[in-house]
């Protein structure tokens, strides 16, 4: 074998080796645009769940105005103001649907989510004061 055909065996597998080293990270930075995505779907559907639920009394004030939404498991809680007051809603996915389970002035706390049916892990999750949604 000649030292130019072995030359280009060995560029044809140091090639082969990159484009196999490079389909993961490829994937992954799919995969994580796929997640952003969702979250942004996510984020939307819950703030119009939200905002109707509040507006539904037809105050005719201004619209309340989401501050954060944080999500865990099938659950979502958001907190928001209006006017001169605050406070948070939670709503549950279910059927593929966002539906309020509890919305009220003030903030709820972990034994209040728990009592309407979250998880202490997904509470938690719920009232931690970084990551989740970006604040809206």
């Amino acid at each position: 074998m000649g030292n130019g055909r072995m030359k280009y065996i060995w560029l044809a597998i140091v090639a082969a080796l990159v484009a196999m080293l490079a389909i993961p990270a490829i994937q992954r930075l799919d995969l994580k645009h796929s997640v952003m995505a969702q979250t942004e779907v996510n984020s939307d559907a819950i703030a119009e769940v939200v905002i109707a639920d509040l507006t539904q009394a037809g105050s005719g004030a201004a619209a309340p105005e989401l501050r954060r939404i944080q999500t865990a498991g099938d659950y979502a809680l958001a907190t928001w103001i209006w006017g001169e007051a605050g406070g948070q809603t939670l709503v549950k996915l279910e059927e593929d649907a966002w539906q309020v389970i509890e919305s009220g002035g003030g903030a709820m706390d972990q034994t209040i989510l728990q009592e309407l049916g979250v998880s202490a892990a997904e509470a938690e999750q719920l009232l931690q004061s970084e990551g989740g949604d970006e604040p809206r």
